[in-house]
């Protein structure tokens, strides 16, 4: 199935800048599309882009072309970048180099609803919001633009909520500070890592070696490659100027966004859990407890009724990018109303 792409570039008021930061969404219409159809918004994990979720768009219009099944034709899909990765990262990077605090989750959440609330692409349309968190953001974020404050919310018809690390304040009650250290441990590992090459090729050759990204689908390594890294000019000691490849999202932002967010997994679940019933939420897991520990799944299981639970078969935490395909089965299946069944582990 082809598409057509549009990416919109904005820039909004932001607490971390006054003179604002980049805000970066992209559109994908198939070329079959119908005005009566659904829009999906996709949000990506930290450390990614928003482009990691092309194999998943592309897998979905597959399979809903020529659909006979009213219930997945779709209109479009858009995906967000938070304003510290991707694009968006390489647009803010001379301000966020300079910056000695982490941009939070909130702001990826009030750039969605102010791009909703300003240019109106999503009026009239039935909204279905996907979501994939790998270390405390995404699942809020998604969850967070149901929240009518200064800025309305953004009114889906459902939300599907894959690998969530939202925390509710219970299970840190009964758990002391297990997560807590797991996500410490995660934020020094990111922040000492290497993160710039002299080549893409050499960038290639270092993530092929290492976990996580040799375990990924080749389409999410070559997408990282493209838009999860960024060429910039660097002087020398004897003053000349070479151009290095450097991740677009710095390390200090990324090891930020898996701990030091203050309360918002807390605000991420209590908001899950007052959630209008109106509005089904799909959970999905990987296979693996890699990142989310069960005690954690099912906390966050007991906070409502489950509209339908699915595993992704032989999947670790950033499952988007190691499963592609499987992943969009299992929205299809959602959108189906099939998605009760679990897949076999």
């Amino acid at each position: 199935m082809r598409w057509d792409t549009t990416t919109v570039v904005r820039k909004y008021p932001s607490e971390y800048s006054p003179e604002g930061l980049y805000f970066v969404a992209k559109r994908y219409v198939p070329h079959d599309a119908s005005n009566r159809g659904l829009t999906l918004l996709f949000f990506h994990c930290t450390g990614s882009h928003k482009e990691v979720w092309e194999p998943v768009i592309q897998s979905i219009f597959d399979r809903t072309a020529k659909t006979q099944n009213s219930a997945i034709v779709i209109r479009e899909a858009w995906t967000f970048d938070w304003q510290s990765h991707g694009e968006a990262g390489r647009l803010n990077r001379d301000y966020l180099a300079r910056l000695d605090a982490h941009v939070l989750a909130t702001e990826l959440v009030n750039g969605v609803k102010r791009f909703a609330a300003t240019e109106q692409p999503f009026d009239n349309h039935t909204l279905i919001g996907i979501g994939h968190s790998s270390g405390m953001l995404t699942s809020f974020s998604r969850l967070l633009t149901t929240i009518d404050d200064s800025l309305p919310a953004v009114p889906y018809k459902a939300l599907i909520v894959m690998e969530p690390s939202a925390l509710t304040r219970e299970v840190v009650r009964r758990t002391g500070m297990d997560m807590y250290d797991r996500m410490r441990a995660l934020k020094v590992a990111i922040q000492k890592r290497c993160d710039n090459w002299a080549t893409r090729k050499e960038a290639k050759a270092f993530f092929i070696k290492r976990m996580p990204w040799k375990a990924w689908d080749q389409r999410a390594l070559e997408l990282f490659l493209e838009h999860g890294l960024v060429e910039l000019p660097v002087q020398n000691e004897d003053g000349t100027i070479t151009t290095r490849v450097f991740l677009c999202c710095l390390p200090y932002q990324e090891g930020a966004a898996y701990y030091g967010h203050g309360d918002i997994h807390h605000v991420a679940a209590e908001r899950l859990q007052t959630l209008d019933p109106s509005v089904p939420v799909h959970f999905m897991f990987s296979a693996r407890e890699e990142v989310i520990p069960k005690y954690v799944r099912d906390s966050l299981l007991a906070l409502r009724h489950v509209a339908s639970l699915q595993f992704i078969p032989r999947s670790g935490h950033l499952v988007v990018q190691e499963k592609p395909d499987e992943v969009s089965a299992a929205i299809v299946r959602v959108l189906e109303g099939q998605a009760g069944i679990r897949a076999n582990l």
